[in-house]
């Protein structure tokens, strides 16, 4: 058996102030299979533990090869030679060369005879021959097959012609999911919700769309994993604490609020969210009540869309063993399987277990993973039926969340800070023996879709949740004093809730003249019962640095009673409208939202109050494409969060306000570059809230006229800047101001808990000479930020560093991969993924003989990678800091945004000092361009001072 280095979990835990995330310092330790220290831990418990799950891993094992031996001599499996498509109405040559990549086949046309015509597209699920016809409909040329099994165009009813060949050929997509981009870590499309599966191109919207590939390159466990490559999201919640809460564009968001294939309500919500059953992750920045509806929390800052992960037409058997930190053992088990005539039904199964020590001090974790998806592929018809479990457990500690009490001005009070205190040490268990979180959640839901022709598709989801648990303490320290003095006051607490959601639309494409029309009709139905239980105990004095052990945790009794009620209800309607060739896109539609809710007595179950009120939510996106590589877009939509029933404080009590309106106006631009795609976006993101009018008299009034505006500036990247270098992120600049408040006391203060500037960068490197090896890095960085809406006291700026590194190859004819650095490594066999093979070129570089002037060659491109690519990014890291120092940013935040610009340039500087052809370009370039960016910082610093 093969020896590995076993890493350590990095340290992700966030220490909160006033559930602002900020980083504790990071601990990352490496350790050589494993230590005998790391031994002399493991008690009789676990050791007994692990054995059991070493038997059951092996059990299983032994199954799944046999399912493998079955799928290799068992009934064969006819290939389907149908598939499902939905491809828009366009120019021919682009809905051509979609077909060809989707359909996988080889094609002999002439682009003359193709220019200058429309086709209007073809949806559903159709054989090769039945979807070329009908995407060649109103266009007068026919599509023939010659003898070598290519396709040719030819005008209709007319003799074979013979059109000059070219070739073209490509892999069918995944399930009609949007293929993934260069790289294969991000699709080249997404879900728009109601609007279904979109081209990044045609979308007025910045989304980002996280494939399968992704997720096994970075080991994500969780979906605050995979959102960690967005420049626009943050994390609010610590690592392992069993809730994971992010914001988005300045505004919150839970894991509850993610939506399961498009579904709200289906996701866990006091669980970390795992990645077992998941094919994709897809981010929506911005508001989206039209696309989704109103969330059940009232999400505006974003939308996060969990794909679940479908039986290929490939059989897949695949093993995960891991470790993390110490000794907490994972196991994963994936299997993937199509049955029938043409392979029509479908079943995954994913399914794991965890066991062992968590980050934190005397922290044990462990739970478990099971989820069925079951699909069918008829020639019209298509259903789906997803269920899965999720159990979680957390005992005998939790990640630290720590509430301070920033100071006022002229203030006398001790308890009031004036500056932060210094964080503590992530593993330090604040609460020992605590009885921790026990989270259950299962759900069940059904999907089907049903082509009433080429043109028009009919669709339904239910979906059915369950969740229960309880035991968690609430222990935020408060009031938390420079020498880590603080208090606790301990809260055991208990929840359930069920939860029925439900969607049923049409989507249709049709054509007016010139016009070509993309129609989606949605209506909407969510409701939730849920309940709650909780006792205050006693507080404890403690200290963040050196925590006092708590005695004496009030016990909370089993039963949880029912404290509110909730539905959701809406019907909208969108049109795409496409002119000139499809190269301008606007989309128009509204949502018609309801919101019902009532709350009850805990221990009378008699209701204590009610709101009960409509609105209209428009949208509007515009798309503009001047070649086919640049994208223009622009967009208003809107967001929705339950509105106020007026209580008896004040004069208007009884009055019920409308569900609040977040609004959003954005802008921005998509290049495509070969295989490397650029968006820049500007937004403005406006969020109303009630202030009191004391005015008026016997009593105040509450008014909605409150106000928190986010303006900002995103560049996002993704792709490949060359062969087998993979780069993901990008830079967020936001500005959140409270613009209306209290007495305008407030006014133009910076909104808490939304840092300046936030930047995050990854780059994923297939080593040359080396095939299978591959390594990877993370640059995450987050600036000043303040704690409290009074801007009386600031959190310093953060910055965080990943390094991890994996291998494929083959084990007894099977494919293995081996991932390991500041993430978890997992042990896979057999897997999907490809043996890796030595290229031509390798061993044509192997047999070379090197003379002496190839070494003084490469000795040069040595110096000039290690000296240019410094002096290069020396000037990056210069300008920058000088330019945005010149827009009015500190200067230590644009510096450390500038190195992880220069981090990101420096290996692309390096490894193109080896693959460009001439020194001396390479030599200008590096120098003299870190030459002239040093001069340009300098003069803007002369200026400046």
């Amino acid at each position: 058996m093969p020896s590995f280095v076993l890493p350590d979990e990095s340290i992700k835990s966030l220490t909160h102030y006033k559930n602002i995330s900020m980083p504790c310092s990071y601990t990352n330790r490496i350790g050589v299979a494993i230590s005998v220290v790391s031994l002399y831990r493991f008690n009789l418990h676990f050791l007994l533990k692990l054995f059991r799950l070493f038997f059951y891993c092996c059990f299983i094992a032994v199954i799944l090869m046999h399912l493998d031996v079955y799928a290799e001599t068992g009934p064969s499996v006819k290939k389907s030679n149908t598939r499902h498509y939905d491809i828009p109405a366009g120019p021919l040559n682009t809905v051509l060369t979609r077909f060809i990549s989707e359909a996988g086949i080889f094609f002999a046309g002439s682009t003359e005879l193709a220019k200058g015509r429309h086709s209007s597209g073809v949806r559903g699920n159709l054989s090769i021959r039945k979807a070329l016809d009908t995407l060649l409909i109103g266009t007068d040329l026919e599509a023939i097959r010659n003898t070598q099994g290519q396709y040719m165009l030819r005008p209709a009813n007319a003799q074979t012609l013979t059109l000059p060949a070219m070739t073209i050929s490509a892999e069918a997509e995944k399930d009609a999911l949007p293929p993934p981009y260069a790289g294969g870590q991000v699709a080249r499309g997404g879900r728009l919700g109601m609007l279904g599966n979109k081209d990044v191109m045609d979308t007025p919207f910045n989304i980002t769309n996280y494939t399968s590939q992704l997720i096994e390159d970075q080991q994500a466990a969780t979906v605050l994993d995979v959102l960690k490559n967005e420049p626009s999201v943050r994390q609010r919640s610590a690592s392992g604490g069993g809730y994971s809460y992010f914001n988005i564009r300045g505004f919150d968001v839970s894991a509850s609020e993610v939506t399961f294939d498009g579904l709200p309500g289906m996701a866990p919500g006091y669980a970390d969210l795992p990645m077992e059953f998941a094919e994709r992750i897809e981010v929506l920045k911005g508001p989206s009540a039209l696309l989704y509806g109103m969330s059940p929390n009232g999400r505006v800052g974003g939308a996060v869309n969990l794909v679940p992960k479908r039986a290929d037409d490939k059989p897949l058997t695949r093993l995960t063993l891991g470790v993390e930190s110490d000794a907490l053992w994972k196991s994963h088990v994936d299997v993937g399987r199509r049955f029938g005539a043409n392979g029509e039904w479908g079943l995954r199964f994913n399914g794991s277990y965890s066991d062992g020590d968590g980050y934190v001090d005397d922290q044990k974790k462990g739970g478990h993973v099971g989820a069925l998806a079951l699909d069918y592929r008829g020639e019209r018809l298509r259903m789906t039926l997803d269920t899965f479990r999720l159990r979680e457990k957390i005992r005998g500690g939790v990640p630290m969340l720590v509430s301070v009490a920033p100071g006022r001005p002229g203030s006398s009070n001790s308890n009031w800070l004036t500056s932060m205190p210094a964080p503590p040490d992530p593993r330090t268990n604040l609460f020992p023996d605590s009885p921790g979180n026990t989270a259950t959640t299962e759900a069940v839901i059904l999907g089907g879709e049903y082509d009433f022709n080429s043109y028009w598709t009919g669709y339904a989801k239910l979906g059915v949740q369950r969740y229960k648990g309880g035991e968690y303490a609430s222990i935020s320290p408060s009031a938390v004093q420079l020498n880590g003095d603080a208090t606790i006051l301990p809260e055991p607490f208990s929840y359930k809730g069920d939860t029925k959601s439900t969607e049923a639309g049409l989507r249709g494409r049709f054509q007016t003249g010139a016009v070509s029309h993309a129609l989606a009709l949605s209506a909407s139905y969510l409701t939730r019962d849920a309940g709650n239980a909780w006792i205050t105990g006693s507080a404890h004095p403690t200290n963040i640095y050196a925590p006092v052990p708590i005695v004496g945790l009030p016990i909370l009794s089993d039963h949880i009673p029912k404290t509110s009620e909730s539905t959701l209800s809406g019907i909208a309607l969108a049109d795409t409208l496409g002119f000139m060739d499809d190269r301008v896109l606007l989309t128009l539609g509204v949502r018609r939202q309801n919101v019902k809710s009532t709350n009850f007595n805990a221990s009378t179950g008699v209701v204590t109050s009610g709101y009960d009120a409509s609105t209209w939510s428009p949208m509007a996106g515009l798309v503009v494409k001047p070649t086919e590589y640049l994208s223009l877009y622009a967009n208003y939509i809107q967001g929705l969060s339950q509105g106020t029933r007026v209580g008896q404080n004040y004069l208007n009590a009884g009055e019920v306000f409308p569900p609040y309106k977040t609004e959003q106006v954005e802008a921005g631009a998509k290049l495509q570059t070969g295989s490397f795609t650029n968006t820049i976006s500007l937004f403005q993101i406006t969020r109303p809230s009630t202030l009191t009018d004391d005015s008026t008299s016997p009593l105040p009034t509450l008014r909605l006229d409150g106000e928190q505006r986010n303006r900002g500036i995103e560049w996002t990247v993704f792709g490949e800047l060359m062969d087998g270098l993979r780069v993901l992120g990008g830079i967020t600049y936001t500005q959140a101001k409270l613009t209306k408040t209290q007495g305008g006391l407030q006014d133009g203060n910076q909104a808490f808990g939304s840092p300046p500037w936030a930047a995050n960068f990854g780059v994923d490197w297939d080593v040359p000479g080396l095939p299978g090896l591959a390594l990877n890095g993370w640059a995450i960085h987050t600036s000043r930020q303040y704690v409290d809406n009074a801007n009386s006291l600031k959190m310093p700026s953060w910055t965080r560093l990943d390094l991890g590194a994996r291998y494929a190859t083959q084990l007894s004819g099977k494919p293995l991969f081996t991932a390991g650095g500041l993430s978890p490594w997992a042990l896979r066999a057999p897997s999907a993924c490809q043996p890796p093979s030595i290229s031509e070129s390798s061993e044509t570089m192997r047999a070379h003989t090197f003379t002496r002037r190839d070494h003084a060659a490469l000795a040069g491109r040595i110096l000039l990678a290690v000296c240019g690519g410094y002096a290069f990014c020396w000037g990056v890291v210069a300008l920058f800091a000088a330019m945005t120092f010149l827009l009015g940013a500190e200067f230590h935040d644009g510096e450390m945004l500038g190195l992880i610009l220069a981090l990101l340039f420096y290996p692309v500087a390096f490894l193109w000092s080896f693959a460009a052809r001439s020194l001396w370009l390479v030599s200008g370039v590096l120098v003299g361009g870190g030459g002239l960016m040093a001069a340009a910082a300098s003069l803007i610093q002369s200026a400046l001072t």
